[in-house]
């Protein structure tokens, strides 16, 4: 007897959460400081020990600023300039690992590649720091097939005038908690922690 994939199984009855259930927005701050460097950097969020995690909710907002460090040098962000920055993410509930990625904006950057259309990735423009929000003319506003994987940062013309890029990004973060098809309760847990390792600069400048 042939069974219907259960995508196709409308007899089944919809979850549903009670009336009311109420929805909030939550923004969590690094536990361990506010502005964090390349080369190995850990950033730290502790998750709030109550209710429940929507896992497609789960988004780093930050701001990347990049300066030329030598005289007409002039810095390319290699991948998703959003992720290309991290090394590591950690997950760990009650003190105890659950899980570690490892390379991760390098896997970030093969699963975009793979995944996202380039008309897909130009509607993440902005929001995966491939341009705009730039400074100091710094801007790519007309995105490009070349623009569409890494960034052009800012340039040292040689007089010690430097322009520090500095542009907004928003990730998806995916992790454990962001994979999972339930919410997430996060006030039975004892402890929820989502944590970041930068990388090497010379990673992905």
């Amino acid at each position: 007897m042939a069974a219907l994939p259960k995508e196709l199984q409308y007899n089944r009855p919809m979850a549903s959460l009670p009336s009311d259930t109420r929805m909030s927005q939550t923004i969590v701050r690094p536990s361990n400081g506010a502005t964090f460097a390349g080369d190995g950097n850990i950033i730290q969020f502790d998750l709030p020990a109550h209710s429940f995690l929507v896992p497609n909710s789960l988004v780093l907002n930050l701001n990347i600023t990049i300066t030329p460090a030598a005289a007409d040098q002039k810095l390319e962000m290699r991948g998703v300039p959003a992720a290309s920055w991290i090394s590591r993410v950690e997950t760990i509930v009650g003190g105890s690992l659950l899980e570690a990625v490892s390379e991760y904006g390098r896997l970030y950057n093969m699963i975009s590649q793979a995944k996202l259309s380039a008309d897909e990735k130009n509607s993440l423009y902005t929001e995966f720091g491939y341009g705009g929000g730039g400074v100091d003319g710094l801007n790519e506003d007309n995105p490009t097939l070349h623009n569409l994987n890494g960034r052009v940062g800012p340039t040292d013309s040689g007089g010690g005038d430097s322009a520090a890029g500095k542009f907004a990004v928003s990730l998806p973060l995916g992790c454990l908690l962001s994979s999972c098809s339930e919410l997430v309760p996060l006030g039975h847990m004892g402890g929820v922690r989502v944590q970041i390792t930068t990388a090497q600069v010379a990673e992905y400048i």
